[in-house]
C-alpha cells in the first residue's frame, strides 16, 4: 500500500512523530543541546506537506502546531505571521509558540513583509498599541501572532530587546474585548538577567498595568514560569484560580510582594524559584529561606511539589515540617556559592528527621560541598531508614535522588557506597538514585 493511501488518522499520528507540541515536550529551562544536533523536524513536515495534496493537508495542520528553537529570527517569525494572518485556518492550528531568540538588530526582508503586514496592522489596529502608529511594523509581528491564534496552549516569550509581544498591545481594549488566546495553559514569561542590567529593565511587571491584567485573562493557565518577577502593588483585581504551577527565577521579590503573590494563587500544587547569586544596587532584596518556606505553609493544603534555591545545612528550614501534604521536595546541601566554605549549622543524627515532612515521597538533594555532605550523611542515613516499613504500601519515602555530579568521581562512588550501605533494608521498598 502507498504511503498516500494510508486512513488519514493513520498519517496524522505519523506526522505527530516530527512534532514537539504532540509529544508534550515543555522545556523548562530552554531546549535540550540535542535538539540542534538532529536534522530539523520541521524540514521533514514541510517535506510531507509538498508530497500530494491530501497528505499535505495533513502535514500542513501538524506543521503548525509549533513554532520555534530552530526556527528562530525575525524572518522566520514573519513568514508564520503572514501564514497566519493569511490563513486562519492553519492559524487556529497553532498550539506552541516559542516567540524568543530573535536575531537582535536583524531586519525582514521586504518581499516578505510587503503588503500584508500594514493591511494586518491596520485590521488590528484597535489593539495594538498606539493602534499600530509610530512603531516600525516589524515590531508588531510577535503581537500580531498573539492576537490571531485563538488555540495557542504553550507560549515562551524572553522578552528579546527588553520588549515583550505584550508590550506591542493596547492593555485596555485586549483585556476589555479578551483578545488573547482563551486556552492558553503554559505561559513562560522573561530571560536570564546578569548584573550588567538595571533591574527594573529586566523585571517582569505583574502589576495590572504591566503584564498582571494579561495573564488575569487566561483563565486556563496551570504553569507560569517568570524570570526576574517584579510583583510592587499586586491588584486586588489579579486572582489565578487555574493556576498549579510557578516558578520563579531570578527570585528578588520582597517579602511583602512574594506574599501578595502567593495569596493570589489558590490551588497552588507545585513552586519552584532560584536566587541570583548576584546584585547590584538596582536589585531589591529577596526574602529569608525561613519567610519564604513561611509563606508556603499558608498553601499547604494544595502545595505536593517543591523546588528551592534553598540549603538545607545552611538556613533554617524547620517549617518544612509545617508542610504536611507535600510529595515532593529539592533542595542544596551545603552553601551554594561556590566561594563559600562555611560549616552551616551543626547536624546531628536526628537532624533531618526534625525537618523532613511526614508526607513526603521523592527527595531530591543537590550537594553543593563535600565536607558538608560528609558530615551529613549519617543523619541522611538515619533519616532514610526511619521511614522504611516492612509492606511497600505503608512506606511513605519512595525515591531518595542525591545528586554528585559537581564532585570528583572517585568521592562521588565512596559516597554512593556508604548511603546503599546504609540503607539496604529501606532499599527493598525504595530506590536511590545518584547522578544529575
Amino acid at each position: 500500500m502507498g504511503f498516500n493511501r494510508l486512513p488519514p488518522e493513520i498519517i496524522f499520528h505519523i506526522c505527530e512523530l516530527f512534532c514537539d507540541h504532540c509529544h508534550g515536550s515543555w522545556y523548562e529551562n530552554g531546549p535540550p543541546s540535542e535538539l540542534f544536533q538532529l536534522e530539523d523536524p520541521y524540514t521533514s513536515l514541510r517535506a510531507l506537506s509538498l508530497v500530494c495534496k491530501s497528505i499535505g493537508y495533513i502535514a500542513q495542520r501538524v506543521l503548525h502546531h509549533h513554532f520555534g528553537y530552530t526556527r528562530a529570527g525575525k524572518e522566520a517569525m514573519a513568514k508564520l505571521c503572514r501564514t497566519i494572518s493569511s490563513n486562519p485556518e492553519l492559524a487556529r492550528e497553532l498550539r506552541w509558540a516559542d516567540l524568543t531568540w530573535w536575531s537582535t538588530g536583524s531586519t525582514v526582508p521586504k518581499d516578505i513583509v510587503g503588503g500584508w503586514l500594514p493591511e494586518t496592522i491596520n485590521k488590528l489596529s484597535p489593539y495594538l498599541l498606539n493602534g499600530g502608529e509610530g512603531i516600525s511594523d516589524d515590531d508588531f509581528l510577535t503581537a500580531i501572532i498573539l492576537l490571531q491564534a485563538p488555540n495557542l496552549e504553550r507560549l515562551e516569550d524572553n522578552r528579546e530587546r527588553l520588549v515583550s509581544a505584550f508590550d506591542r498591545l493596547n492593555h485596555d481594549a485586549v483585556i476589555r474585548d479578551h483578545a488573547l488566546p482563551p486556552n492558553l495553559k503554559q505561559l513562560s514569561l522573561g530571560r536570564f538577567v546578569n548584573a550588567y542590567y538595571r533591574f527594573e529593565s529586566v523585571a517582569v511587571d505583574l502589576s495590572w498595568e504591566g503584564l498582571g491584567g494579561f495573564i488575569n485573562t487566561f483563565k486556563k493557565l496551570e504553569s507560569l514560569i517568570i524570570h526576574c518577577p517584579l510583583a510592587e502593588g499586586v491588584d486586588e483585581r489579579l486572582s489565578f484560580q487555574s493556576l498549579r504551577a510557578l516558578q520563579l527565577h531570578g527570585f528578588k521579590l520582597p517579602l511583602e510582594d512574594f506574599e501578595n503573590l502567593i495569596s493570589r494563587i489558590p490551588n497552588l500544587e507545585t513552586f519552584r524559584f532560584t536566587r541570583q547569586n548576584f546584585s547590584n544596587v538596582y536589585m531589591l532584596e529577596h526574602p529569608t529561606g525561613p519567610e519564604i518556606l513561611g509563606v508556603l505553609a499558608k498553601r499547604n493544603d494544595t502545595l505536593r511539589r517543591l523546588d528551592l534555591h534553598i540549603s538545607c545545612t545552611h538556613e533554617d528550614v524547620t517549617a518544612l515540617k509545617e508542610l504536611t501534604n507535600l510529595e515532593e521536595l529539592k533542595m542544596g546541601l551545603g552553601a551554594s556559592h561556590r566561594r563559600d566554605y562555611s560549616r552551616g549549622m551543626p547536624i546531628g543524627k536526628q537532624y533531618f528527621k526534625s525537618i523532613m515532612p511526614p508526607s513526603l515521597r521523592k527527595l531530591h538533594l543537590l550537594v553543593y560541598k563535600t565536607v558538608t555532605f560528609e558530615e551529613a550523611s549519617d543523619a541522611l542515613i538515619t533519616y532514610i531508614s526511619s521511614t522504611y516499613r516492612q509492606s511497600p504500601n505503608d512506606q511513605r519515602l519512595q525515591m531518595v535522588h542525591i545528586n554528585l555530579s559537581w564532585h570528583r568521581k572517585d568521592w562521588a562512588a565512596w559516597q554512593e557506597d556508604t548511603l546503599r550501605r546504609g540503607c539496604q533494608l529501606w532499599a527493598k521498598n525504595g530506590t536511590l538514585v545518584f547522578g544529575r
